[in-house]
């Protein structure tokens, strides 16, 4: 099941704002979580796969570090693929 960009809002575990960057977390029904930053020094948005504990995850077939550079809509299709790992 794919979720629209207003549905995978309803898996925000988390929203923080620190040294002019603002991070929103998700937690995945499958264990899986995202840290999304964007903000001061950072073009566009930037997304990380977080294990269930919340520790960043570096093997995933998404990605084996950070995504940078993402639109709104980027972001939202990497939270859909983290989503169904």
């Amino acid at each position: 099941m794919s979720y629209s960009i207003y549905d995978i809002d309803v898996f925000v575990s988390e929203k923080n704002t620190y040294f002019g960057k603002n991070q929103t977390k998700y937690s995945f029904p499958n264990g899986y979580g995202a840290s999304v930053i964007n903000g001061e020094g950072i073009q566009g948005f930037e997304v990380a796969v977080l294990e269930a504990d919340g520790s960043l995850c570096y093997d995933t077939e998404i990605t084996d570090d950070v995504i940078a550079g993402l639109s709104v809509e980027g972001v939202y299709k990497v939270l859909d693929k983290i989503s169904h790992l």
